[in-house]
């Protein structure tokens, strides 16, 4: 099987929305290559800390999805399927309700795709 291998710019555009969660303030970066989204950072929680690891694992993980062949659509419904829960933590972000900052995230990097007419909502 032959992989692509995208080649990450020096300098990439992107924008970092912050979230106020219970657990804490989180930051999400999306970065994009030619207008396409490409990379995904997560930051939360104190250096060491396990939420401090988990989510630029996680970051990590959707950001390898991005820039492998993998359809932009298949990226869609593994996040929708993968993320679909509830932690029991309730986030009201600019009057919109999300059921966990992981809700939130997935929102917010399907919205970027969808905004730049890489999938449909």
């Amino acid at each position: 099987m032959t992989e692509h291998h995208w080649k990450r710019p020096e300098v990439m555009r992107g924008r970092s929305p912050k979230l106020n969660t219970p657990c804490g303030t989180l930051y999400l970066t999306l970065n994009e290559d030619g207008g396409i989204l490409r990379e995904v950072r997560i930051n939360m929680g104190k250096s060491g800390s396990c939420i401090g690891i988990m989510f630029p694992t996680i970051a990590l993980f959707i950001s390898v999805m991005l820039q492998s062949n993998m359809s932009r659509e298949k990226i869609k419904k593994t996040l929708l399927k993968q993320f679909d829960g509830n932690c029991g933590q309730v986030i009201w972000q600019e009057g919109e309700r999300f059921s966990s900052c992981i809700d939130w995230i997935i929102t917010k990097i399907l919205e970027e795709m969808a905004n730049r007419g890489e999938i449909e909502l």
